[in-house]
């Protein structure tokens, strides 16, 4: 077992406790009913043993989310029904462009390091719409209006009709755990120019590291 001074890397190299759902001896087994047939019992045992590990997965993404260098949560939304998930995409990347010319002049890409930056996760609507929750860093305390302004103007960019919402709060770490469950759902993305080094491999590393953790210590979960 694990104990509370284990700890994985996150952003900016910063130790980060490891936790997640509570596991006992027993949870470390697999309970197959007993009268499916060998192959059957076998395809069960693959998809549960699947299941467990995006769950696991989910909770270290939440954990190095949490503690990432961001400063809102934002939602955005599409009010045409019409909205594919690319068009989305596209939408959100003017979205975040736009904030990084305004804050950091229209050069910013030329520059290492300049630019908002951050995670987004989409998820579709029962309607079938796409929309995206997403962290987002790098806006040196720019005011909620401007962003809700950058919205609109990134929807009406191609489509001057074309409408939607955005819900921003400031980030909390609870906000990263939200985010990492939406992940599983649709598709999502890491954004921009991150501080310090290459964030997806900074990511997966500490997610490896974990998964490490978890098999010497002899379970399938993360343990506190």
């Amino acid at each position: 077992m694990t104990d509370s001074t284990t700890s994985i890397v996150g952003p900016e190299s910063r130790q980060l406790p490891l936790s997640g759902p509570r596991r006992g001896f027993w949870d470390r087994f697999i309970l197959v009913p007993g009268d499916l047939p060998p192959h059957e019992a076998r395809r069960w045992r693959e998809r549960a043993e699947q299941r467990r590990a995006q769950d696991d997965f989910v909770v270290a993404l939440g954990d190095w989310l949490g503690r990432g260098p961001f400063e809102v949560f934002f939602t955005g939304t599409f009010k045409d029904e019409a909205v594919s998930l690319a068009v989305g995409k596209r939408a959100f990347n003017r979205f975040t462009h736009d904030l990084s010319r305004q804050l950091y002049g229209c050069r910013y890409h030329k520059r290492v390091g300049e630019g908002v930056f951050g995670f987004a996760a989409w998820e579709r609507q029962k309607r079938g719409t796409p929309h995206v929750h997403a962290l987002i860093g790098g806006l040196r305390n720019m005011r909620f209006a401007d962003m809700h302004a950058a919205w609109r103007d990134a929807l009406a960019s191609r489509r001057p009709q074309r409408e939607g919402f955005a819900w921003i709060k400031p980030f909390q770490v609870v906000t990263g755990s939200y985010c990492a469950k939406e992940s599983g759902k649709d598709e999502w993305d890491i954004f921009g120019s991150w501080p310090g080094t290459d964030p997806r491999q900074e990511m997966f590393d500490a997610i490896r590291r974990s998964a490490e953790v978890v098999k010497a210590s002899g379970g399938n979960g993360f343990e506190r």
